[in-house]
């Protein structure tokens, strides 16, 4: 899958599996925070649902906690992961 495409569905993804009913898709910036307060706000739980679905979805796996803080920084870390780890990409 293209970048640029993988990039709009991980946004689709991320709003509707996580019930994100404030976002619309397109108004996430590839650089804005997912984690935390600022950016999405999204916190552990939402973190490991999410984590879940990339991991179902896209046929990866995250080894170690402290590299799924890196992994899920932003849309461009996420799909920079899913490009390098997926047998589908």
């Amino acid at each position: 899958m293209e970048t640029e495409a993988l990039k709009s569905q991980l946004k689709s993804d991320i709003v509707s599996s996580l019930s994100l009913i404030n976002y619309k898709p397109e108004e996430i910036a590839d650089d804005e925070t997912i984690v935390g307060e600022n950016g999405l706000g999204l916190d552990s739980i939402d973190i490991l649902d999410l984590l879940t679905m990339v991991e179902k979805k896209y046929h990866v796996q995250v080894q170690n906690t402290n590299d799924a803080k890196k992994i899920f920084l932003n849309i461009n870390t996420l799909t920079d992961f899913i490009q390098k780890n997926s047998p589908d990409a």
